[in-house]
């Protein structure tokens, strides 16, 4: 619950950073889920695309 808290309150500057820390947060940080790691990161770069004032950084 730490770690959601943690992505919410302070989430990381980048597209690969916030999506470890997603699966951090859901206890999936061992990186076995390579298709859904792949799935998740471009929702993640498509949402944060859209943040105002946010540079999306590649890794």
């Amino acid at each position: 619950m730490d770690e959601i808290r943690r992505l919410c309150e302070s989430p990381p500057k980048t597209v690969d950073g916030f999506t470890d820390a997603v699966f951090e947060a859901e206890g999936m940080a061992d990186m076995s889920y390579t298709d859904r790691r792949r799935q998740v990161r471009q929702v993640v770069a498509r949402h944060m695309s859209g943040w105002p004032g946010e540079r999306v950084a590649e890794r």
